[in-house]
């Protein structure tokens, strides 16, 4: 029998389930035991090693990290749960990962045959490379005549990729390695603060830390705590390093007399508009409103920029598709024709 993967999907589906069992008037620990009687494996064993670290006094967020749950995926639980809207919290993680579900779907569906196509070439071409051309190479050579222009590009390009072959796995290597020790040896805020300055990604990575900042901030306050102790909470409890010291950094500078918009103006991390929208917000009490309706526009925003790069990815795949079948093409064609023609 098949093992069933621990996919976003079937994530959302437990978390969705847990939600509506909670709504219905279960307690956490009844809702986990029920489910846990009809739900197949591997899900029934996870929701036992829920059960089981509750009864045993552990906090529910540090279960679902046990079994898998991502720290992003569980934002919106650890701040609802705290003020009595668990439920809520897990409809929102579920739906989270959902979406992160239907992305992934969509890109494995547009890239599926791509690159599979791409493979296959790949393999043609070393084919041609080093049982078909040769043999063109012999005939060529007795009849003192060189190979056809096309064939002998096609030589030089599989070269240079059976060169590559070897070079770029080393430096895809070294880059990790150089990745993995600055990002152990910076924070947070310098690693964002660098990504930043990058004009390509500038714009995405300053929509992604201000849907966080969003996320963190609307339910704390769409509950009725105020500014300070929303940040003093997020401060303390966040999952993300970088948002706990952003909060506490925020926090000190309101003490200090500056205001919300000017401190998140000042670091270079967050868009625009955010700023736009807490000034908007001042002096009408909908900051926790404003944020929730501006997170969800920086969600659809950026599912629909992933979407746009994902196709423009796809035609860039088939593009290259199309410029190696030609090369395979015309390097076979044009040695038969002289061939022929010579003969």
């Amino acid at each position: 029998m098949r093992k069933k993967s621990w996919s976003p999907q079937r994530q959302a589906v437990l978390l969705n389930r847990l939600a509506q069992l909670l709504d219905d008037g279960f307690s956490l620990q009844d809702a986990l035991k029920f489910m846990a009687q009809y739900e197949e494996e591997p899900l029934r064993s996870k929701i036992w090693a829920l059960y089981d670290d509750l009864l045993e006094g552990e906090p529910f967020i540090d279960g679902l990290l046990k079994i898998g749950y991502s720290r992003e995926a569980l934002m919106s639980v650890i701040l609802y749960e705290k003020n009595g809207r668990l439920s809520e919290g897990l409809f929102l993680a579920a739906d989270i990962l959902k979406r992160k579900n239907d992305l992934i779907t969509q890109m494995k569906r547009h890239f599926r045959y791509p690159i599979f196509l791409l493979l296959f070439i790949f393999f043609m071409m070393y084919v041609m490379y080093f049982y078909t051309i040769p043999q063109f190479q012999t005939y060529f050579e007795q009849l003192d005549q060189e190979l056809p222009l096309m064939t002998e590009l096609f030589l030089i390009l599989m070269n240079v990729m059976t060169n590559l072959a070897v070079f770029i796995p080393i430096v895809v290597i070294a880059l990790l390695i150089i990745f993995k020790w600055y990002k152990t040896n910076r924070s947070s805020a310098e690693i964002i603060c660098r990504l930043v300055k990058l004009p390509h990604i500038r714009q995405y990575i300053m929509k992604l830390v201000s849907l966080g900042f969003c996320m963190h901030l609307s339910p704390l306050l769409e509950s009725g705590m105020s500014l300070k102790n929303s940040l003093h909470f997020c401060g303390e409890n966040s999952l993300s390093l970088f948002f706990q010291h952003e909060c506490q950094r925020i926090s000190e500078e309101l003490r200090n007399g500056i205001s919300l918009d000017s401190s998140l103006k000042s670091t270079g991390f967050y868009s625009i508009e955010l700023a736009s929208v807490i000034q908007h917000s001042q002096g009408r009490n909908t900051l926790g409103r404003d944020l929730y309706h501006y997170q969800q526009y920086l969600y659809k925003n950026l599912l629909e920029f992933m979407q746009k790069r994902i196709h423009q990815f796809q035609f860039s795949l088939y593009f290259v598709v199309g410029v190696f079948i030609l090369v395979l093409f015309l390097s076979i064609l044009l040695p038969m024709y002289q061939m022929m023609v010579g003969g």
